[in-house]
């Protein structure tokens, strides 16, 4: 018969020898002047399982914090009005005590973290490519028209194509779009017979307060994404909610005003989060007009033709050695522009976002999305009279995205993590085209 105070004592040796043999992950987090910070969230997340711990640093500036296994570990730091850091750290024993220093630069911007260049989080550092990452808060301190003009003026690889509160499309590296893949929350926004300008890929399809994080990937992604990513890979990640440990209610607006577009963009948010549940609601409108191109005296090229320097064929098939004749040149036609309102440069459009999570229980997550986008009456200022012989225009440009993820963690001890994701995208676009009849209709 074995008696209970032995029980006890084998049970409390060995509940020590579990916690002696525990790995550690301890240090302190500075600012830039050396000064600790107090308050700060601290993540050990395994690379491997997704499973993560966290705590906050105490009055010193000081964490610890304990791991279960062996293995690769991210230890991401937060704190509002700093920016994110992550490090990647290895426990290659049970028996190991890592210290990991921090320190955090006043700002907002985001962690140096990528889910793109490997379809899982890695720190930036790590990834043997180039890798950029733009929060959700530069977006908004930069002001950006629309979420091109917000990759265009964030990221220096990123060369803009056309122009407007719609129309600006990324060309990255030089290539056009037919060798750059877009994302949105992982998942293809455009396909491989997209080119760049009127056709390219619409990253105005998601609108630029709905931006939770840009991500691009300078460089061959086909081996994740196939061969249109060949010049990088453009990942725009939405908005959405997280649990918190006690109920929080979300609500807040934001605005945007140009008096150059003569428009205004206006985004509300609502929602609720808790320990086991996260709905997010975002819907905005905006609505521009033609630009105007400042203090215009006046445009005249009549001067030009009349000194020779500039020379209008007879007909369009001149430069072509037909002669025809038969038809007067739209091309480079003389004209006097008086008005600083650049016609067809405007749009009118909404928005609404929807994200949800749920959890199911410590390792079981189901995240619901919906987004919904409309943009009417785009025009393209540079396809219209008299710089350009046709009128080009966007009647309507409309995105639908739906999409279901489930996500285990610890599933089985073989199975470190399963996600599974069902999706649903369409798009609807009229692109339209007013030519001018080119050659005289056939006579009898």
């Amino acid at each position: 018969m074995v008696r209970p105070a032995r029980v006890l004592a084998a049970w409390m040796l060995l509940l020590w020898s579990s916690l002696a043999g525990a790995a550690t992950v301890s240090g302190v987090v500075t600012d830039s002047t050396g000064g600790s910070v107090a308050g700060a969230r601290v993540v050990l997340r395994g690379v491997a399982t997704g499973r993560e711990v966290a705590v906050e640093t105490g009055a010193d500036g000081r964490f610890q914090l304990t791991a279960d296994d062996p293995g690769t570990y991210l230890v991401l730091v937060s704190r509002p009005g700093f920016s994110d850091v992550a490090r990647t750290v290895v426990l290659e024993t049970a028996a190991d005590a890592l210290d990991v220093p921090v320190e955090l630069e006043v700002g907002n911007l985001s962690a140096e973290v990528s889910v793109t260049a490997a379809r899982a989080e890695r720190e930036t550092r790590r990834i043997p490519l180039h890798v950029e990452a733009v929060s959700g808060e530069a977006v908004q301190q930069r002001n950006a028209l629309s979420t091109g003009d917000a990759l265009a003026d964030r990221v220096p690889n990123i060369t803009p194509v056309g122009n407007g509160p719609f129309g600006v499309r990324p060309r990255l590296r030089g290539l056009d779009s037919t060798r750059l893949l877009v994302l949105v929350d992982g998942e293809r926004l455009n396909t491989a017979r997209q080119a760049t300008d009127r056709t390219g890929a619409e990253v105005g399809l998601i609108a630029p307060d709905a931006i939770s994080r840009l991500e691009i990937v300078n460089g061959a992604g086909t081996l994740l994404y196939g061969s249109d990513a060949l010049a990088g890979t453009i990942n725009i990640i939405t908005n959405e909610p997280d649990f918190s440990p006690v109920r929080r209610w979300l609500y807040g607006v934001n605005g945007f005003y140009s008096s150059n577009e003569q428009g205004a963009r206006g985004t509300a948010t609502v929602g609720v989060t808790a320990s086991r549940y996260a709905v997010r609601l975002q819907a905005g409108m905006e609505s521009f007009e033609n630009y105007r191109a400042g203090a215009l005296d006046v445009e005249d090229t009549r001067r030009f033709f009349a000194s020779g320097d500039l020379r209008r064929g007879d007909t369009v098939d001149d430069p072509f050695g037909f002669r025809f004749g038969a038809f007067p040149e739209p091309f480079n036609a003389p004209y006097v522009r008086t008005d600083e309102e650049v016609l067809q440069s405007g749009a009118r459009g909404s928005f609404v976002n929807l994200s949800s999570l749920f959890r199911l229980d410590a390792d079981r997550t189901i995240r619901v999305r919906y987004q919904r986008r409309e943009m009417n009456d785009v025009g393209f200022p540079d396809f219209q009279a008299p710089y350009f012989f046709n009128q080009t225009s966007l009647p309507f440009s409309n995105l639908d995205r739906a999409s279901v993820r489930y996500e285990a963690r610890a599933v089985t001890p073989w199975l470190a993590n399963l996600s599974l994701t069902a999706h649903y995208q369409r798009t609807e676009r009229m692109l339209r085209n007013q030519l001018p009849v080119q050659f005289p209709a056939p006579t009898p």
